[in-house]
């Protein structure tokens, strides 16, 4: 007879081992079926939050290309346009804070462009 599981190993099953990053980056989904536009919300060491708009089931094998980092992973849940996957290999602390660290700068950059544009419908340049 197998032991039953402790109260904090329940707490557990099913949930994620590290801390997740906000990222809030586009992306590119790979699934067998085809591809799709995904926006990356978080991630870790071993796995990552994704939103799309595609109807995803969870055990499916699928990529993640965020800019030049592309994550491997199976889905293991999946409801409301979001879903969540656990990474094939462990990404080193420095890439999860290099992908962090880019997300930011793209979105300094669609601000400026944001700002830009307004500014120049403001003087008539548009």
């Amino acid at each position: 007879m197998s032991a039953l599981p402790t109260l904090s190993e329940e707490l557990f099953i099913g949930r994620r081992e590290q801390a997740r990053a906000h990222i809030g980056a586009p992306g590119k989904l790979t699934l067998i079926g085809g591809y799709a536009d995904c926006f990356v919300l978080d991630l870790s060491c071993t796995g990552a939050r994704i939103a799309t708009a595609e109807m995803i089931k969870p055990g499916l094998e699928a990529l993640i290309e965020i800019d030049d980092c592309e994550l491997f992973g199976q889905i293991v849940w999946a409801k409301k346009g979001q879903f969540g996957m656990v990474l094939d290999e462990l990404l080193a602390v420095e890439q999860v804070i290099e992908l962090r660290w880019q997300a930011d700068q793209i979105c300094q950059q669609d601000k400026a462009l944001a700002k830009q544009r307004i500014q120049n419908w403001v003087e008539g340049k548009i």
